[in-house]
């Protein structure tokens, strides 16, 4: 993964000696996943009943699919009946089981993002990794 050009900071975390530290040391493995047959309410339900604003959507097979989020629901929420099925993005956005601190900083600082999947060679996912993971990480190592 190549740094952004002009990007100073990540430029100084390179060269911090926890920036090779893997994934599995500070992601979340309790994986909250929605199935693809799920509805627009057992989704928000189980967002509530979890405190959590995004999650995976699995497959039949365990195998990551899609991704979706409360903004995700917002608009299908207001505009469908709640017993539709919910629709989610086809576009996946995730960190590999090898994917370093390094690596999940720049995906996280270029694409914005609140959270990643970490998923393993067979597309299961095996962990999340949220900004705060990353952040008590850091702050646990500095």
């Amino acid at each position: 993964m190549s740094l952004p050009k002009n990007n100073n900071i990540i430029s100084k975390i390179e060269s911090k000696d926890i920036s090779s530290t893997k994934v599995q040391n500070f992601m979340s493995k309790k994986i909250v996943p929605i199935m693809e047959h799920f509805t627009i309410a057992s989704t928000i339900e189980t967002f509530k009943l979890h405190n959590i604003s995004g999650s995976p959507v699995l497959n039949q097979q365990d195998k990551i699919i899609g991704m979706i989020s409360e903004y995700d629901l917002l608009l299908q929420a207001a505009a469908n009946e709640l017993d539709s099925k919910i629709q989610f993005k086809n576009s996946i956005i995730s960190l590999n089981e090898s994917a370093t601190l390094k690596d999940a900083l720049i995906l996280f600082y270029t694409k914005k993002l609140k959270l990643a999947p970490v998923v393993n060679k067979f597309d299961q996912v095996i962990g999340i990794v949220y900004r705060i993971d990353i952040l008590n990480f850091i702050v646990k190592n500095k």
